[in-house]
């Protein structure tokens, strides 16, 4: 059989009883046939404490193996006070069972090729792994003695699944990009095409947080394989009670800090990213469970990075031995109790809490904490009446328009196109209302995006009722609208039938296009050579769905400094990108962009 292994994989050694921890204890050890019977011949032919021993711990299972009664302290029967193995001291290596033979390696065989590695679930695999330099590596020869085995493996689905895995793996090593942008590209098949755009509410609003909060919960029935893993879950209650009682941007700046006291964390994320990739997604020719096995690296990273702010929140620093020993207490619990990972891959397979969009918006979030901080801004538009419907918008500008100072109404009265005057009163009525909330700590509102034409009226009228004053709106540089008492940024755009409108502490342009929309319009000019290269492979709707997406990126990138089509080609030629957040919501996508 042809073995493939990890370039760090001949590095390991078990270094027994000098060891800090134990793999003997903390779980039941299942024991396969074959060595069962090797047991069950020491206790038929000798009169040994050996024998004796075996005969009280081997528990017979349906599949003709055992498993060890555990001892005191749940440790393994023939774990000695050295911390040593008695079966192998007294029997030798060959005496013991796959499981403890084989631990920490993994081993998948695909007919004749056979796959290995190491698990952190064991201190000294995890030092290895966290310590070795990019890029990971797969070597590949030699033989096991062993013959091929029989499968039913699908063969082309095999070399799909290898293939997505290579450039799975080729975009983790790529140090160029932030780690997040390779976890997402794995998330989306490690191909590059369907992936979720970043989603404003969610990075920005309340969404993220229900996947966020709840990434170290317990469970009911969940296996706390090693006692230590109860501190993890101490610290991460302390960790939450702090950021509710903390102001906005305390997750960013802990990360921030985390992060500067500790530079190795992105290339060991790297690691343990591509050891998840390598490990689980070519088992899916035998599951079918593709989309949950991308989703390990994902969700691997998110928790371990919650993890590790836990440690630091609470001890100040995070050392290289705490790093490989949270590695290793995730592994244990995830990987190593077959309660456990059946509970998280139903999660990650159908749970809403870790779909693709609520992994990509967190993520999202993530990532801006950890290297920019998230700007913070609130968001929101209107929809008007078909515009065939001219009574109907006759009625809801009339109900504006009481709302407006008389030069507001001139100013609105020259407008020709009944529609258009509409979407304009409502941008402007529509940054009042933002304003408002923003400059009261409120950049979040629990009710949909798209508020209708009464409920913008029923809140501009009661915060007149309250007393609340609104600033006139100047001209600012290239004829951009400014706040005239430059207390916030804003911008407004509007589609046909929709207005959108952002308010933020940081320079912001928004843009809006129906998804729907056909656009072909100077893309070479206007495009990168990026967001032409995401164009390249794609056709039909799917092409003409990604070109009007990417060109609300670009509309709302120029829109930061209100340059118009000249912008658009100059932006062509930038190499340092502006922060762009993009959402669909309605048949709309959305972009909001931020000077970085």
């Amino acid at each position: 059989m042809k073995i493939t292994v990890p370039g760090y994989y001949p590095k390991f050694r078990c270094i027994a009883g000098a060891c800090t921890d134990t793999c003997c204890a903390g779980w039941d050890v299942d024991v396969d046939a074959a060595a069962y019977g090797r047991y069950k011949k020491i206790i038929e032919n000798e009169n040994t404490p050996i024998a004796c021993r075996l005969k009280e711990v081997c528990v017979p299972d349906e599949d003709g193996g055992c498993t060890f009664r555990l001892g005191k302290d749940l440790r393994c029967p023939f774990l000695n006070e050295e911390n040593l193995c008695d079966l192998i001291t007294q029997k030798g290596e060959e005496a013991l069972c796959e499981t403890c033979a084989d631990f920490p390696r993994f081993k998948t065989a695909y007919g004749n090729r056979l796959e290995t590695g190491l698990a952190p679930s064991c201190i000294t695999a995890g030092q290895i792994m966290l310590s070795s330099p990019l890029p990971f590596t797969l070597v590949s020869g030699g033989e096991n003695g062993r013959s091929p085995e029989e499968n039913d493996i699908d063969p082309q689905e095999f070399f799909r699944l290898k293939k997505i895995r290579k450039n799975m793996l080729a975009k983790i090593n790529d140090t160029a990009s932030d780690i997040t942008g390779a976890l997402l590209f794995c998330l989306c098949g490690g191909t590059g095409e369907d992936i979720p755009s970043d989603d404003i509410t969610a990075a920005g609003g309340e969404t993220y947080r229900n996947t966020e909060e709840h990434l170290l919960d317990a469970f009911a029935g969940m296996e706390i394989i090693n006692p230590d893993w109860n501190l993890v879950l101490q610290r991460e209650r302390k960790l939450k009670e702090h950021l509710q009682e903390s102001p906005a941007g305390e997750w960013g700046r802990l990360l921030r800090s985390m992060y500067r006291g500790t530079p190795a964390l992105d290339a060991e994320a790297r690691q343990i990213a591509a050891y998840d990739v390598y490990r689980y997604l070519l088992p899916a020719v035998y599951t079918g469970n593709e989309l949950c096995r991308r989703k390990i690296a994902v969700f691997t990273y998110l928790v371990t990075q919650r993890m590790y702010a836990g440690y630091y929140f609470a001890h100040g620093d995070l050392p290289f031995s705490a790093r490989v020993d949270l590695q290793h207490l995730w592994s244990r619990q995830f990987e190593h109790s077959y309660v456990n990972f059946r509970h998280y891959s139903r999660l990650l397979s159908g749970s809403v809490r870790y779909g693709r969009h609520r992994l990509t918006a967190v993520l999202a979030r993530e990532q801006l904490e950890r290297t920019a901080g998230m700007p913070r801004f609130a968001a929101a538009g209107m929809q008007i009446p078909r515009v065939q419907d001219e009574e109907q918008l006759r009625q809801v500008l009339g109900r504006f328009e009481v709302l407006l100072s008389p030069e507001e109404r001139r100013r609105a009265a020259g407008i020709r196109k009944l529609s258009d005057r509409v979407l304009s009163v409502a941008g402007r009525l529509l940054y009042e209302e933002l304003r408002s909330r923003f400059l009261g700590g409120n950049t979040e509102d629990s009710d949909n995006f798209f508020l209708t034409p009464w409920e913008l009226v029923r809140r501009i009228t009661a915060r007149r009722a309250a007393g609340e004053s609104f600033p006139p709106i100047r001209e600012g540089i290239n004829g951009k609208p400014m706040d005239a008492e430059g207390a916030v940024h804003f911008s407004i755009a509007h589609s046909k039938s929709a207005v959108v409108c952002a308010v933020s502490d940081r320079c912001c342009g928004i843009d809006m296009e129906d998804r729907n929309r056909k656009t072909t319009r100077m893309l070479e000019k206007i495009f990168t050579d990026a967001e032409l290269g995401e164009l390249e492979g794609l056709s039909g709707p799917a092409r003409m769905r990604r070109t009007v997406l990417l060109f609300t990126r670009a509309e709302a990138e120029v829109k930061l400094t209100g340059e118009g089509i000249g912008g658009l080609r100059a932006r062509k030629q930038k190499t340092a990108g502006n922060l762009i957040l993009t959402e669909e919501v309605k048949g709309h996508f959305i972009s909001l962009a931020f000077l970085r």
